[in-house]
């Protein structure tokens, strides 16, 4: 549907899910090719982009965040930890947990996957008024209700 049309109030949510996906899957699509340069398959580089060089994520965390099992989040860090991208250090809150942190060439490689995606995403079309509108939007839709 042209964007200029005007939804009717009770099919606005199918049709902004529809957009969502849309830009999901012009994402996945835009990146597609940095992904490859960078040897990275989508779960890789989801991981990559949720460990942040500050307050390491411990394994549980990151598990919650992707959505998955943590024996999933064990697989792939498995996996970056053997392109020498991710440790696994003692957590300094709790000895028990580990938490995943990147290494000098995993802040590289991010770095690199930030950028590609920052300058490929759809979401550059934006101009940054704009970019800050959808991004106070799309965080009070995806914060958690009371209760949940």
């Amino acid at each position: 549907m042209p964007a200029n049309v005007e939804v009717p109030d009770d099919e606005v949510i199918y049709h902004l899910l529809d957009r969502v996906l849309e830009l999901s899957n012009q994402t996945k699509a835009a990146v597609g090719d940095a992904l490859r340069a960078l040897e990275l398959t989508e779960s890789l580089a989801n991981l990559l982009w949720r460990v942040e060089a500050v307050a390491p994520p411990s394994m549980s965390e990151l598990a919650a965040l992707l959505s998955c099992d943590p024996s999933t989040v064990t697989f792939i860090v498995t996996k970056l930890e053997q392109r020498g991208l991710v440790e696994r250090l003692p957590s300094p809150d709790d000895g028990r947990a580990k938490v995943v942190a990147l290494t000098p060439d995993g802040r590289h490689v991010r770095a690199q996957l930030v950028e590609a995606m920052a300058v490929r995403s759809p979401l550059g079309r934006l101009s940054p008024p704009e970019q800050r509108q959808l991004h106070g939007l799309i965080t009070r839709a995806t914060q958690a209700h009371p209760g949940a």
